[in-house]
């Protein structure tokens, strides 16, 4: 039988967890975003800096409808930057970003954990799209 300290214990264990695996999974998904637009040829490349620009509803977010996404992968500074410009209308109405470094995982974004995720797992599905991969 558990009793209340064991529980709490495994709650705090187990938010734990999910944390480290929300860490992981957004790594996961913008190594493979990055991989492709270094691999691929996208659409912009200028010395180590390739891009690729995505209009398609990346948030989930009904009031703003579209957003306009450039994905920048640096290949010098082994970096990915995804600016993303919300629309009111056919007005951008602010501009918000996610920045992942490759080799130290560390993700820096204006988001929450989950909607970061989402957006990076879109972004990922729409970018395969564009390039013709599955």
């Amino acid at each position: 039988m558990m009793d209340r300290r064991n529980f709490m214990k495994s709650m705090f264990y187990g938010s734990c967890y999910l944390g480290l695996e929300y860490k992981s999974k957004k790594h996961e998904l913008a190594n493979k975003i990055y991989k492709i637009l270094t691999e691929t040829g996208c659409d912009d490349k200028i010395d180590d800096l390739y891009s690729s620009n995505i209009h398609h509803d990346v948030d989930g977010n009904p009031k703003n409808g579209w957003e306009h996404v450039s994905a920048i992968a640096n290949k010098r500074e082994k970096k990915l930057s995804l600016s993303i410009t919300e629309f009111e209308g056919n007005y951008p109405k602010g501009t918000k970003s996610i920045i992942c470094g490759m080799e130290d995982g560390i993700i820096e974004s204006d988001y929450r954990d989950k909607t970061t995720r989402n957006i990076l797992k879109t972004v990922l599905e729409k970018i395969r799209e564009k390039e013709g991969l599955k």
